[in-house]
């Protein structure tokens, strides 16, 4: 009945956010629900052709990196862009030893990435 009470509100959380903060919200809670200190939240632009970020939480702090676009080939294109082509989570243990981990802002150990699926297709990645 507890896990059902903390969905519901959960859900209720994520729908009483007001236009343009959703992103900032899902980071909130990621953050949250993970114990993390450090997420994104990256969403697919077809214009842009890549993964552009939509919300980065640092040790609470709002941290914007404008026009910054993650696409094939682009230096660095890291464990968000992974788990959106691939389209499945991915866990990090050790950023130091991964293929995939990208320096973005500042260093960090381990990352859990997830896609974000509408409609039977990945959409964006949320990571922590």
């Amino acid at each position: 009945m507890e896990a059902a009470t903390a969905d519901r509100q959960l859900v209720e959380s994520l729908s009483d956010a007001k236009p343009g903060k959703l992103g900032k919200r899902m980071m909130e809670l990621a953050l949250d629900r993970t114990g993390a200190h450090h997420g994104a939240l990256f969403l697919w632009d077809d214009a842009a052709e890549g993964l552009v970020l939509d919300t980065h939480l640092v040790e609470g702090m709002t941290v914007t990196l404008p026009n910054r676009v993650i696409s094939r080939g682009s230096k660095g294109a890291g464990v968000a862009l992974w788990t959106y082509e691939q389209d499945q989570p991915y866990l990090v243990k050790d950023t130091f030893e991964d293929e995939h981990y990208t320096r973005y802002l500042v260093d960090v150990r381990s990352i859990a990435a997830a896609p974000i699926r509408y409609q039977g297709r990945p959409i964006g990645v949320l990571s922590v």
